[in-house]
């Protein structure tokens, strides 16, 4: 199999249309998934994660804004921001490991989100930004 950056934007978008059809096991439509891809940007690569419960989706559809502690000289936290791609909710938002906001979702609807995930690092001042996961969570109940 060609590397990704040798596959033509046909390619590649097919090859995350196929990825996305088999992760969902069928379960999207052909529209839903090109609806899905059509928002994405085919070039950069994505981990697929399906969400088996809702509780593991509410879970997902918590984003994470950890602040660094001014009292530890070496802090990591993490930025979360998410877009829905397919379906209807809204995302809750958790700061230093309290939950500020609930997600509000409905239980028996399909739902794909994209979590955009930032990793830093900060050491007396200095920010260092560690790395970045794009993830396409899938909830099909």
């Amino acid at each position: 199999m060609q590397p990704l950056k040798n596959l033509s934007y046909k390619e590649k978008r097919q090859k995350l249309i196929t990825e996305i059809t088999k992760k969902s096991s069928g379960a999207l439509k052909e529209s839903e998934v090109s609806t899905i891809v059509s928002q994405l940007n085919v070039n950069v690569p994505y981990l697929l994660e399906r969400a088996h419960s809702y509780e593991e989706i509410k879970k997902q559809l918590t984003l994470k804004q950890f602040s660094p502690d001014d009292l530890i000289p070496y802090t990591f936290y993490t930025k979360e921001y998410g877009k829905i791609l397919l379906g209807t909710a809204s995302f809750g938002l958790m700061e230093n490991g309290l939950l500020v906001a609930p997600p509000i979702l409905k239980k028996r609807q399909k739902l794909v989100i994209l979590i955009d995930q930032h990793r830093f690092c900060s050491y007396e001042g200095i920010c260092n930004k560690l790395g970045k996961t794009l993830k396409i969570v899938m909830y099909i109940p």
